[in-house]
């Protein structure tokens, strides 16, 4: 048995004191699966819920388990009929379930994305999760066109700021929701409207909106209905359930 590969691992549901660093045997790559060395990892809300018990019916774990979803770092090995990386590449991503908090991930490739050379480590580790959920929330109900108006609430979080670029992408018109000071940033992303939700009522200043990406919940969410056009789609990470359906789509 190796000890050279170490793992943030939890024993038991709870705070941080459930949580230690144990040594635990080296992985070995399958066919398709490669061996990271992980470099950073990311550290997410979803991080602490999945520690303390709170989404376990979703993320059943077999206690002692390591915990971490996204990470960044190096291929250390390459498993049998691998073609998209090799060793030395520097990768990023996340995990399907949990276990980016080791020294070395064994993942299937197919999964992973190379590192931009613009980004280090610990900026890569920060990504897949924010980048992945933006992307589906934009996408979810069919792919905005150039004809269409997107609004996007909490557009200066890390999710909100990749679906505004998202969306902009698509050539739509993104409206944007953020406070006062997150204004230039917002409209630097690539917004063409910002609206200031501290001080205004987005639904005075927008209507016919052919979709909605919610990152907020709650009152933003329910006042999100008066301002789509008739067949407007609503999608929210805040409420999973909620997916109207858009015109075409």
């Amino acid at each position: 048995m190796s000890t050279t590969n170490r793992a943030f691992r939890i024993h038991g549901y709870g705070g941080p004191d459930v949580a230690r660093l144990d040594s635990i045997d080296e992985p070995t790559p399958g066919p398709g699966q490669v061996v990271v060395a992980g470099k950073a990892a990311g550290i997410n809300q979803l991080d602490w819920k999945i520690r303390e018990g709170h989404v376990r019916n979703v993320f059943h774990l077999d206690l002692p388990a390591t915990i971490g979803v996204e990470f960044a770092g190096e291929v250390l090995h390459t498993g049998k009929g691998t073609t998209r990386f090799a060793a030395g590449d520097r990768v990023m991503g996340f995990v399907p379930r949990v276990g980016s908090y080791t020294e070395q991930l064994l993942i299937d490739e197919d999964i992973l994305a190379r590192t931009p050379d613009a980004l280090n480590d610990v900026q890569a580790a920060a990504l897949p999760v924010s980048a992945v959920t933006a992307w589906q929330a934009v996408h979810a109900a069919g792919d905005p066109t150039a004809t269409d108006t997107v609004l996007v609430h909490a557009a200066a979080g890390a999710v909100g700021g990749w679906a505004v670029q998202f969306a902009g992408a698509t050539g739509a018109r993104v409206i944007a929701t953020a406070s006062a000071d997150n204004h230039d940033f917002v409209r630097d992303l690539g917004a063409d409207v910002v609206i200031d939700y501290r001080n205004q009522n987005f639904e005075d200043h927008v209507d016919e909106v052919d979709l909605v990406v919610d990152l907020v919940g709650g009152d933003t969410l329910d006042r999100s209905s008066g301002v789509l056009k008739p067949g407007g789609a609503i999608v929210s990470v805040s409420q999973h359930d909620i997916v109207e359906p858009h015109p075409g789509r």
